[in-house]
């Protein structure tokens, strides 16, 4: 017998809500970064600062609100679900585990002219001790990012580490790949070591 999930609506404030979708004209402005991201699943890796700072304020500056979380501050796992639940705005009764998490993440605020970004600083510290977890946390935001889609909201995540070695496995059958800045940046340097020799 198929199982049957019930999604809530994202957002009940509004009565008639319109389809956040991109259109031709957006796929031709060259900074679109929101697709840019999009089009390789939800989650984009940084680990220049500055490049993450850039990204943020371009988020901004199209109306997208932004969740801001400082992973290097959570020496626990309660310091994680606490911080997501003040930040996030997320209801009492959410619990401390991830199965609860996942399901009040349909009560965030997300514009629907626009979108919502979450946004993890100083990631490594924290997948290291917890791997994990860690990997279930993004394999979560991945997928409800997908989900999110369905109603016509865009749901973004950036994380940035200070490690530039750190490597993560796929989540929700998608790649964490490197974003689409710092990806020009490493292909300019590329080619010119290669022009050089």
């Amino acid at each position: 017998m198929p199982i049957t999930v019930a999604y809530p609506m994202c957002n009940k404030k509004e009565s008639n809500p319109k389809m956040a979708v991109f259109d031709e004209a957006d796929l031709q402005r060259p900074d679109q970064l929101d697709w840019k991201i999009l089009q390789n699943g939800a989650i984009s890796l940084y680990f220049d600062r500055k490049v993450l700072h850039e990204a943020c304020t371009w988020f901004r500056n199209h109306g997208y609100q932004l969740y801001l979380f400082d992973c290097t501050q959570w020496k626990t796992l309660e310091n994680f679900y606490k911080a997501a639940k003040d930040i996030l705005n997320l209801p009492e009764y959410c619990g401390g585990n991830l199965d609860s998490f996942r399901d009040c993440l349909w009560s965030i605020d997300i514009p629907q002219e626009s979108g919502a970004v979450m946004v993890f600083t100083g990631l490594e510290t924290f997948y290291r001790r917890w791997q994990d977890f860690s990997f279930e946390l993004l394999d979560i935001l991945e997928k409800q990012s997908r989900d999110f889609l369905l109603f016509g909201r865009r749901f973004i995540v950036l994380i940035q580490s200070n490690h530039p070695n750190l490597s993560f496995q796929p989540v929700g059958a998608r790649p964490i790949v490197l974003n689409p800045e710092e990806q020009e940046i490493h292909l300019r340097n590329l080619l010119k070591k290669n022009i050089k020799h």
